[in-house]
């Protein structure tokens, strides 16, 4: 049985390394932002249910990243998540020193 996740994330909390970690395994499907990539956001809960829907026996869990603020409607976003019994993953940056550094670091490329 595939466990079905989504990591919602702050800027600058590390999530794309989280991901691509996640990513490298060999039974683990991690996406990245894909919900703000959508040709129409107003697609956000179409593409939740076609990505959660497709059968996946060979993965052991299977996920996306998103920002909050990419989500268009947090209410149907919620809901979705419970009908796909999907286990949520939030990631912040406490160290307030580390997400100013990383702030200017991504600035600076």
């Amino acid at each position: 049985m595939t466990i079905n996740f989504v990591t919602v994330f702050e800027e600058r909390s590390g999530s794309s390394y989280f991901m691509d970690s996640l990513n490298s395994l060999p039974h683990i499907q991690a996406e990245s932002e894909r919900m703000k990539t959508l040709p129409s956001r107003e697609r956000q809960p179409a593409w939740i249910n076609s990505f959660f829907g497709l059968g996946s026996p060979h993965l052991e869990a299977k996920g996306f990243k998103t920002k909050l603020s990419d989500v268009v409607c947090p209410d149907r976003f919620r809901s979705l998540i419970v009908a796909h019994n999907c286990r949520v993953i939030y990631l912040t940056r406490r160290n307030l020193i580390k997400l100013t550094v990383s702030g200017l670091n991504a600035q600076r490329s």
